[in-house]
């Protein structure tokens, strides 16, 4: 990690620098104003890209620029692209997608929302909980024979070579700067494609049925947006 060019933001104090030669900084700038815990950080679109940033944002940054050096063990800007691909085709927008399709199959089917609800978003911790335990072979384990046997019959027909592929084509816009550009360039309209987005999916069947639901489960301390 190259700490003294964030100690280099630090000495900036609110002032203009330019970031656009630098990876390292770039990502960390790019993820944390992402996840709003940069309040104080704006991204000024230009030739070069250049960051605004307040003592809050300093701040954020340099914790997390050392954060990755200590626990990732990697360049951070690899660490970042890594990071984006897992949250983008696996952890986020490929489970999201997975639980909206397939509670929209359920109820297409005639099936009760209630009931897709639960088999298709609610019962995502405990596999999620098991395959973190021991693994695929223990998850695979732990639930019935059917189940077990379902997993190697569809699985395989759901996600398939061709999902891989474009795995492979959401890497390469990560690699190739396409994915920070499309950012930028929403930040820069206001965010009015990403916040469409976001009302959008908070309307979804899903977020519907399962903010009644939760409020009927007391015990897993729902929260609500």
């Amino acid at each position: 990690l190259h700490l003294p060019q964030l100690a280099t933001v630090a000495e900036t104090h609110g002032q203009h620098l330019a970031i656009d030669d630098d990876p390292c900084i770039h990502a960390v700038a790019l993820r944390l104003i992402g996840m709003g815990q940069a309040p104080d950080a704006v991204l000024v679109a230009g030739d070069p890209l250049e960051l605004v940033v307040g003592a809050e944002g300093i701040a954020a940054i340099l914790h997390e620029g050392e954060h990755a050096f200590q626990h990732r063990l990697v360049h951070p800007a690899i660490g970042e692209r890594r990071a984006q691909f897992g949250e983008q085709v696996v952890l986020c927008g490929g489970l999201s997608e997975l639980i909206k399709h397939g509670f929209d199959t359920l109820v297409e089917a005639g099936y009760p929302a209630e009931l897709a609800y639960f088999e298709t978003c609610h019962e995502v911790k405990l596999i999620v909980d098991l395959i973190v335990q021991g693994g695929l072979d223990y998850m695979r384990y732990s639930i019935s024979n059917t189940a077990e046997f379902g997993d190697y019959y569809t699985g395989p027909k759901i996600v398939d070579a061709e999902t891989k592929k474009r795995m492979q084509d959401a890497l390469k816009h990560i690699q190739d700067g396409s994915f920070a550009k499309a950012f930028r360039d929403d930040y820069a309209n206001d965010f009015k494609w990403f916040k469409a987005q976001r009302a959008a999916n908070a309307e979804h069947g899903v977020e519907k049925v399962g903010k009644e639901l939760r409020a009927m489960m007391p015990w897993l301390n729902p929260v609500e947006m």
